[in-house]
């Protein structure tokens, strides 16, 4: 049985029977405001991680949502200050501009489309990290809107229903969160069904979760933090799974400032490799690189890392996996392009003749990252192609349609391993 827990006599979140599980509103609140920078809420997002506020026994008892029936939808979460209610789209239906809450710890991200992008990002790798029970607003995976309204059942028009076209338009948000579902569903340490309690049960050094800052095993509870890291230990004997999956590390900088987040050793003799990082360098390449259709772990093409330290965008998480160092990897090439001076609104993309690099389809092509205006850079992790030559070319993408660059196809050798770079003139 699910409770929708204030639905009662007064505030009930916490104070239902066992076997029943509740919409945790305390976790909603406490992650809202977590990643939209306010103080005081990292202390709170312990309980959020393990499940373990008060009076929630076990961690299958709480369920954490970020939004529901009622309020702003995902995309709308990031959009707006306050509710549009009677406004914009849904004026001509007669709703109340005084229905709805006015409280919902929303935020605008000043305006800024790339960070909105990134703050549903990372609502999505907390909702699927944390341990309880996930609930998803259906829409929220492809960033449906009401335009603003959170009381939208009273607007009989497009302002509530769901825009089937946007599963298109917002493909890679989408694929963010499948794939985040299938790490979920692939890691028993995801899915607790006992609370965490700080326990060696393996005796390897490591307990079941441990907590880490900025710094290794000093995390910041204070006030003024807004950051947090911690080491999951995925054997069964700390999970209680059925079988052993890899240890994940994961940090979060809630901070409006980049941050560098010392890395602690992976455990048992392991290195660590790239899970998912909702910063903006890894839009291109899709920011979660677990392949749900892979099932062994040391199968997943991962990318290693090789320093002791990460450096973490403003506001964004990263994923971490601890596996084998000799474990599968692909080939990383930074592409860098320059003397095209883009405006407002274009954006600069590398396309080829593999899959990796969109197989010629501009919509498939990999996003590269603004340096200045006119010099654009960011990563491609090649698969399938390492060892290959391959044929590649830059593209300018806008609302207007798609440049392409003059001359012949470059060319290029993909080394079949380690770390490259490639850098032209725009032709």
């Amino acid at each position: 049985m699910v409770a929708e827990a204030w639905d009662t006599s007064g505030y009930g979140v916490g104070q239902f029977p066992s076997d029943w599980s509740e919409w945790n509103g305390y976790w909603r609140d406490n992650l809202r405001r977590y990643i939209k920078g306010d103080s005081s809420q990292v202390g709170n997002l312990g309980a959020s991680i393990t499940g373990s506020w008060s009076g929630f026994a076990i961690p299958e008892e709480s369920v954490n949502f970020v939004t529901a029936h009622d309020g702003f939808t995902l995309n709308d979460l990031v959009s707006y200050n306050s509710k549009q209610n009677g406004t914009g789209a849904c004026n001509p239906t007669g709703a109340d501009p005084s229905s709805g809450s006015s409280s919902n710890d929303s935020w605008d991200s000043g305006g800024d489309e790339a960070l909105r992008r990134r703050q549903i990002r990372n609502f999505a790798a907390n909702l699927f990290l944390h341990h309880g029970i996930p609930m998803i607003l259906g829409g929220d995976e492809f960033r449906n809107t009401q335009s603003g309204n959170n009381n939208a059942y009273m607007a009989d028009n497009s302002c509530g229903w769901l825009n089937w076209s946007d599963p298109v338009t917002h493909a890679k948000t989408r694929e963010v969160f499948r794939r985040l579902i299938g790490l979920r569903k692939a890691h028993p340490g995801l899915r607790r069904a006992v609370t965490v309690a700080g326990s060696d049960h393996d005796s390897d050094g490591y307990p079941d979760l441990g907590w880490h800052g900025t710094s290794v095993g000093s995390p910041d509870w204070s006030s003024g933090s807004h950051t947090l890291a911690y080491l999951i230990d995925g054997s069964s004997s700390e999970t209680g799974g059925g079988s052993d999956a890899p240890d994940l590390y994961v940090a979060s900088n809630a901070y409006w400032s980049d941050l560098t987040f010392n890395l602690p050793t992976a455990p048992n003799s392991k290195c660590w490799f790239l899970v998912a990082d909702t910063g903006d360098w890894a839009e291109g390449t899709g920011n979660v690189y677990y392949d749900p259709s892979v099932t062994s772990w040391s199968s997943q093409s991962l990318w290693k890392v090789t320093g002791t330290s990460w450096g973490l965008q403003a506001r964004s998480t990263l994923i971490l996996a601890a596996r084998s160092c000799s474990d599968t990897q692909p080939t990383r090439v930074d592409f860098t392009v320059y003397g095209y001076s883009t405006s407002p609104g274009q954006d600069i993309y590398v396309v080829g003749n593999v899959a990796e690099l969109g197989n010629w389809d501009p919509a498939k092509a990999v996003k590269l990252n603004y340096v200045s205006s006119n010099q654009w850079s960011g990563p491609v992790f090649f698969n399938t192609s390492k060892g290959s030559s391959i044929q590649y070319k830059y593209i300018v993408r806008s609302s207007s349609g798609t440049t392409w660059e003059g001359g012949s196809n470059r060319s290029y050798s993909v080394p079949s391993s380690g770390n490259y770079s490639q850098s032209g003139t725009w032709q």
